[in-house]
């Protein structure tokens, strides 16, 4: 089957990213941070070309365009978020990536340090006998959805930035009759208190984690 990763991504510039982790902080730590745990994602999610797995960059403001582009690199497929807000731009991205015959589509952030390709691998291959899957954050939210058709109804009316995005998402997957796969939890990190917890922890990219510890 035809399968697509969405990463939802901004251009690492100070002051627009990580913002509640650069009040703690600051703006300069949030962008380096930011941009040493998107490099990691995307240096994972590329790995999916050899599982015949496409990746999408969908980047936030068109203005940065070229910049994400030089950035990232020539590995992936680039488009622009389109909608007001994030529920929004998820069903865009979704209707869009669909519109292209994709049959297996995700969609992941760049706040989960915790990606790796061997679970973006398991997440579509839990695809292939399930109609959705979702993997939780600790804070109520969720770090990683995926579905076999598009269904606007998961994206509408959600609050999101909230503790109950999760708890509303399953609903709907219930709601829709959907027969969902739930992956392990993972760390998001907004804060300072989760990038001090997901340091401490055992496991994850040691090499990630040395080069973050180095500059905080």
């Amino acid at each position: 089957m035809k399968s697509a990763l969405i990463v939802f991504l901004k251009y690492p510039e100070p002051g627009r990213v990580k913002t509640r982790l650069a009040e703690e902080t600051s703006k300069e730590f949030a962008a380096d941070f930011y941009k040493l745990c998107t490099e990691h994602i995307l240096s994972e999610s590329s790995k999916l070309k050899r599982d015949s797995i496409d990746t999408f960059l969908f980047f936030e403001d068109g203005k940065h365009e070229s910049k994400v582009r030089e950035w990232a690199g020539d590995a992936f497929n680039y488009a622009a978020q389109k909608g007001k807000d994030l529920g929004e731009k998820m069903a865009a991205s979704f209707h869009e990536i669909f519109n292209l015959e994709y049959e297996k589509v995700i969609i992941i952030g760049t706040d989960v340090p915790g990606h790796t390709h061997s679970d973006l691998l398991h997440a579509f291959e839990m695809l292939s006998t399930h109609d959705a899957v979702i993997g939780p954050s600790p804070d109520g939210g969720y770090y990683l959805l995926g579905t076999k058709k598009f269904y606007p109804e998961i994206f509408k009316d959600i609050e999101y930035s909230t503790n109950k995005v999760y708890e509303k998402t399953r609903e709907r997957l219930e709601y829709l009759q959907l027969n969902y796969c739930l992956l392990k939890e993972k760390l998001d990190i907004d804060l300072k208190e989760d990038l001090d917890k997901w340091l401490a922890a055992d496991g994850g990219n040691k090499d990630l984690k040395l080069k973050i510890k180095a500059i905080y």
